[in-house]
């Protein structure tokens, strides 16, 4: 009788996993990441990367697209460029500066920053859609009618697209910085924005814009009401109306403290709600008018400050911020201290494999983890990576919470990684392919090792 094969593999994984628990030598020994140069890298600054890829569905394969005020010449490329892991490619065209990039569900491509029509494309004034069946620039809508610069979009979970920036009107609609667009039109939300006396309208500056599962989206910036209440530079649009999100980040004067506002949010699942990252940009007395940055995490109901609270952070401005699926923030900016890109690993802040010679204004996680960075360096651990880089050099290793079930680390990740490994089924539904290390490699023990070394504290093997 012979045992049926599938049985006969989970018994095989149970010893394989047995073996892993029962010797240390199973653990993966630790890895230094390094910053890895893009090819050739660009000749100027990087402000936005994103994934894409060129023909949706077809047989193209995804890539890195990168915004900024970069050029390519090689590829014909000025303030837009697609990088595929081995060579650049451009649009035949000149957006000129970008500082957003977003994939609509239907793979086309958005892209906005501070630029004329694009190849005189009516409508194409500040963002654009690229059209991945004629490979053309499109309109949004009609553009953005007065206003120096979108800088920042986010595609929300019903397929809707949220741009926010310095801008009075966006298509036909009025919007005081803030708009969504519902593949017909624009809608502006932003008319409820504004500051206290003696600032007025005009000085309402939203930097940035997140998607929150729920289908809401929440906007940091320069504003200090949102719908007649005092948000303190972050609101939350809840699909009615603005909300605010707790106290916000309120100037203390007492403390010597003064709120500019919020320059960079980013945004990750959890269990209990989706986890929101915020940056904080404020001076503080006697030391105005030097910039200072603090970053703040969003519970549901309140702020916890990450190492402190006002003035126990960064010395400097933070311009981006990301996370990684196993929890860790970056933030980047102009921060001396951290050669200008800080990791939050739960406890405190570090730098990140040596840093930068310039500024980070752009943060990006790939679907392997592996983090890529942009902005004004040249520079990053005593190697030229001019513009941008990657941080790789190390295995990358999936989240701990393996089938997506919000909790981790916890025993029914193993369960579930030991069953869709032996062909057997995912007790959520969600769970990631077994390819754990990433490596390219699977089904493989070496899978196991490092999910149970990641699992266990050590790192990825």
């Amino acid at each position: 009788m012979h045992t049926p094969r599938f049985r006969r593999i989970h018994f095989e994984v149970v010893a394989s996993v047995a073996a892993c628990l029962l010797s240390t030598s199973a653990l993966a020994q630790p890895c230094t990441p390094g910053w890895q140069p893009g090819t050739v890298g660009t000749n100027y600054y990087v402000y936005a990367a994103a994934e894409w890829d060129p023909d949706g569905a077809g047989p193209q394969s995804g890539g890195l697209v990168l915004g900024g005020g970069l050029q390519v010449f090689s590829a014909s490329a000025n303030g837009l460029v697609f990088w595929d892991g081995a060579s650049y490619s451009g649009f035949g065209n000149k957006p000129g500066v970008v500082r957003a990039v977003a994939v609509m569900p239907d793979g086309d491509l958005v892209v906005a920053g501070d630029f004329a029509p694009i190849d005189s494309v009516p409508g194409t004034n500040l963002i654009a859609r690229w059209d991945i069946a004629t490979n053309t620039w499109t309109s949004v809508g009609g553009g953005v009618g007065t206003g120096t610069s979108v800088e920042s979009l986010a595609v929300l979970s019903d397929g809707r697209l949220a741009a926010v920036g310095r801008f009075t009107t966006i298509g036909s609609a009025t919007a005081m910085g803030v708009a969504v667009w519902d593949g017909t039109s624009w809608m502006g939300l932003g008319t409820g924005l504004d500051c206290y006396p003696p600032l007025s309208q005009g000085d309402v500056h939203v930097k940035c814009v997140v998607a929150l599962p729920n289908g809401e989206f929440a906007i940091g910036g320069f504003f200090e009401r949102a719908g007649g209440n005092g948000v303190y530079h972050v609101a939350r649009w809840t699909g009615s109306g603005w909300a605010p999100m707790g106290t916000g980040f309120p100037s203390l004067p007492n403390d010597g403290i003064l709120a500019f506002g919020v320059t960079t949010l980013a945004v990750a699942p959890g269990s209990g709600g989706p986890r929101v990252i915020a940056g904080v940009a404020y001076t503080q007395a006697p030391t105005y008018p030097i910039l200072h940055g603090s970053v703040a995490q969003w519970n549901g109901s309140t702020w916890d400050w990450l190492g402190g609270g006002y003035g126990n952070q960064f010395t400097g401005g933070l311009y981006s911020s990301t996370l990684q699926s196993d929890g860790t923030v970056y933030v980047g900016g102009y921060l001396a201290a951290f050669n200008h890109l800080a990791k939050w690993n739960g406890s405190y802040w570090s730098s990140v494999a040596g840093g930068f010679d310039g500024s980070v204004y752009a943060l990006h996680v790939r679907p392997d983890q592996e983090v890529i960075a942009g902005g004004t360096f040249q520079s990053a651990g005593g190697q030229p990576v001019p513009y941008w880089a990657r941080l790789g050099g190390c295995p990358v290793c999936d989240s701990t919470d393996f089938n997506g079930d919000g909790l981790y680390p916890d025993t029914a990740d193993i369960d579930d990684f030991l069953s869709v490994f032996s062909g057997g089924p995912c007790s959520t539904g969600t769970c990631a392919d077994i390819d754990y290390n990433n490596d390219g490699l699977f089904p493989d023990t070496t899978d196991i090792d490092s999910l149970l070394s990641v699992f266990s504290g050590g790192v990825c093997g």
